[in-house]
């Protein structure tokens, strides 16, 4: 389950960016009808603000998924605690499998998460550059929002099989490959 969320928080940062990207072409496009003195119909620009309300759902669902990854990864850890018993095989197993850098990328998903929430939408914006400016801006850090996920999937994974391992070992199930 853990693994599952975390894929689809990379998903959903991935599919921000594409969001982010159409969003950003329209502005470009508007930008240089400005440019030449045409002038967006209003449809056009509705669309650019629909664009904008769509990324700011998709963040916020976003942010909803790492929630709930968060709440799984709580209670993996306490089934994985209850499973290892003694603080001693628990450390082992935690220091094994670099749980401390599990730690450090979820917080900082978390941080990373919160701070995209807040920058969502351009805010006060002076031209249809800012815009663009903005959204470039916000796909970068998309991108390395869904990085940050790969992370975390990548260290869920290895504590996964680690705990695998030593619950194994303490059931005296163990197997190696």
């Amino acid at each position: 389950m853990v693994s599952g969320l975390a894929l689809l928080y990379m998903i959903l940062s991935i599919a921000e960016i594409f969001y982010i990207d159409h969003a950003a072409t329209l502005a470009e496009q508007l930008n240089s009808m400005i440019l030449s003195n045409q002038f967006p119909s209003m449809a056009q620009s509705t669309q650019l603000q629909a664009d904008d309300t769509t990324v700011g759902n998709i963040s916020w669902i976003t942010l909803i998924v790492f929630l709930a990854l968060l709440v799984m990864l709580g209670a993996w850890q306490r089934s994985l605690t209850e499973a290892l018993g003694s603080v001693g095989a628990r450390g082992a197993v935690f220091r094994r499998a670099r749980y401390r850098y599990l730690r450090v990328v979820w917080v900082l998903s978390l941080l990373f998460s919160l701070f995209l929430q807040a920058t969502t939408t351009s805010g006060n914006v002076n031209s249809y550059q800012d815009v663009l400016n903005h959204d470039h801006l916000y796909m970068a850090f998309c991108a390395a929002r869904a990085g940050l996920g790969l992370l975390v999937l990548y260290f869920a994974r290895r504590l996964r099989r680690v705990a695998d391992e030593g619950v194994g070992l303490l059931n005296g199930t163990y197997v190696p490959d």
